[in-house]
């Protein structure tokens, strides 16, 4: 009976881990929707991905699921954190021009979002941020305005931004316009750095 069992366990962690099952199928797809967790499982590309997960053992496969939960679990507390932001932004295009946006169709747009790096088209003409007019250098002039709105320090900004482990700013794009939601302080110091940014751009 043990024995009928085991290959029964077997057959099915088998059947798991071929290209055919529901569970890799699944596991690839979701990471085809968020291309930045290619980044945070440390893979150049789908083909290397895929390559490693057809002969990657069951506990090795688990990791790279737990991986894949824990990017996302922490991308929607990210989200949850922001709130405030979207019911600001809502507000802000209600009053100001006219469009009738809820904080949930703003908070499912940045849930579909792609993670990009910021084009320095987009953000010339990105509202909501002097961002914009940082120049490369200008750390000085990102400290007071982090003083002003009370935000987190530029200098400890600046070690996020170098290692690539921080918040992405939130843009929302509407039309052919583009409005930052939350993360000002990190685009100015990402300006004064001369780095061009990852963002998170949501469509309304």
């Amino acid at each position: 009976m043990r024995l009928n069992e085991e290959i029964s366990r077997i057959r099915t962690l088998i059947f798991e881990l071929s290209p055919d099952s529901t569970g890799v199928r699944e596991f690839l797809e979701q990471v085809k929707e968020f291309p930045e967790l290619l980044k945070h499982l440390h893979f150049k590309d789908m083909d290397e991905l895929e390559e490693y997960v057809y002969q990657a053992g069951y506990e090795e496969f688990n990791e790279l699921k737990d991986e894949v939960n824990y990017f996302i679990q922490r991308r929607k507390k990210y989200f949850q954190s922001e709130i405030d932001e979207f019911e600001r932004a809502a507000q802000d295009l209600s009053r100001d021009e006219g469009i009738k946006v809820s904080v949930n169709e703003i908070l499912d747009a940045f849930e579909k979002a792609k993670e990009v790096q910021l084009p320095f088209d987009i953000w010339k003409k990105l509202e909501n941020t002097e961002s914009n007019q940082i120049k490369k250098g200008e750390m000085s002039k990102v400290v007071e305005l982090a003083k002003q709105y009370n935000k987190q320090h530029p200098k400890e900004l600046k070690k996020a931004l170098l290692s690539g482990d921080y918040r992405r700013p939130l843009i929302l794009k509407f039309g052919n316009r583009y409005h930052l939601v939350a993360g000002n302080t990190r685009l100015c110091t990402a300006a004064a750095l001369g780095i061009q940014p990852q963002v998170l751009i949501g469509e309304l």
